[in-house]
């Protein structure tokens, strides 16, 4: 039964070190991170974890049950998590991969090869992201300006929710970026 609110740190560690050798026995390392590494998990989060293999044809990212509990899988290799570090994660401002190997607990142990990977995580959080351009801080400058006009005189109740709930996340979006933060 999925009971993952009142699962401690450490029986939540421990589900992680015997997730590794059951379904990833090869994996050279696996990252627990996410919310409820850091203890900020709700009773409906998610195990997360950053598979890693020496080698590996391609990155996957798999959804699944493990003994009652619902784990999020990020499967890769060194190459790949370079890759989404830098060609994804960094342009759209948001490290969630970054983060999760730079902070994630090393499962079986802490190794040379998991100390690499930790290490070219923080150098991708340590660059930031990539600095909008002028058409992009233009674009999203228009996208907040013409919300604003459309929650000034809303038709329906239900479209100035929704409007107020889209500029919410877009103008913390346009702080940050346009500052570079």
């Amino acid at each position: 039964m999925y009971t993952i609110g009142s699962a401690s740190a450490r029986e939540l560690q421990v589900l992680v070190r015997q997730l590794h050798s059951e379904k990833y026995p090869d994996a050279d390392v696996t990252f627990f991170a996410g919310s409820l590494f850091r203890a900020a998990g709700t009773r409906t989060s998610d195990i997360d974890i950053v598979v890693t293999y020496a080698s590996l044809p391609n990155a996957y990212r798999e959804s699944y049950y493990y003994k009652g509990y619902p784990v999020e899988a990020f499967v890769h290799s060194p190459q790949t998590l370079e890759y989404f570090f830098d060609a994804v994660d960094r342009p759209a401002g948001v490290p969630v991969l970054a983060t999760m190997v730079a902070e994630g607990l090393e499962v079986p142990a802490p190794s040379s090869f998991s100390h690499n990977l930790k290490s070219l995580a923080q150098r991708s959080l340590q660059r930031g992201p990539i600095p909008w351009t002028q058409e992009q801080l233009d674009i999203s400058r228009y996208t907040i300006s013409e919300l604003v006009e459309d929650i000034r005189h809303p038709r329906q109740r239900n479209e100035f929710y929704a409007v107020v709930t889209q500029l919410y996340s877009l103008i913390g979006n346009h702080h940050c970026r346009s500052q570079q933060i």
